[in-house]
């Protein structure tokens, strides 16, 4: 490979990065449009699904700052949507689950999400793209984005 595309490819890797969830945001908007939620939001409520959990969890879980997770959390538990309880492992920290009507009301909008998602499986297999390879690519490429933030947050000192 040439310097240059050497550079290009370089470049272009975080571009298109970059590009794939701006265009990906859009889907989500789209597809969320009708039931008056937010992308972001969706994505924090659906991981919630998974609880209970702490919010250490939910911030290593969607991969947002811990700050920012316990603002999502501060919201929706304004809201009546989250039932923080005492962690028994430790009595000093929370888990948080999603109270019984929130739960219902994510999984209805994860019906209507799904339609969404349906179609853009259906484009990627007319298009013979295997949606579990581009998957897996896609979790390669953000453990490798993992490893640079760690080596640039620890460098080695030598």
């Amino acid at each position: 490979m040439s310097p240059d595309n050497r550079e290009r490819v370089r470049i272009g890797l975080l571009f298109q990065i970059f590009r794939t969830n701006e265009m990906s945001a859009k889907l989500v908007t789209r597809a969320l449009e009708p039931t008056g939620l937010r992308g972001d939001d969706y994505a924090v409520y659906s991981y919630l699904l998974h609880g209970p959990m702490t919010l250490t969890d939910l911030a290593d879980g969607t991969g947002l700052p811990l700050t920012t997770a316990a603002g999502y959390v501060k919201r929706f538990e304004e809201k009546g949507h989250i039932v923080k309880v005492p962690n028994p492992a430790d009595g000093r920290s929370y888990l948080l689950s999603l109270t019984e009507a929130c739960r219902d009301w994510i999984l209805d909008v994860a019906r209507i999400f799904t339609k969404t998602i349906n179609h853009l499986d259906a484009v990627m297999e007319a298009e013979g793209v295997d949606a579990a390879e581009l998957v897996d690519q896609l979790q390669r490429v953000q453990d490798l984005i993992d490893r640079a933030l760690d080596d640039l947050d620890n460098p080695r000192r030598g």
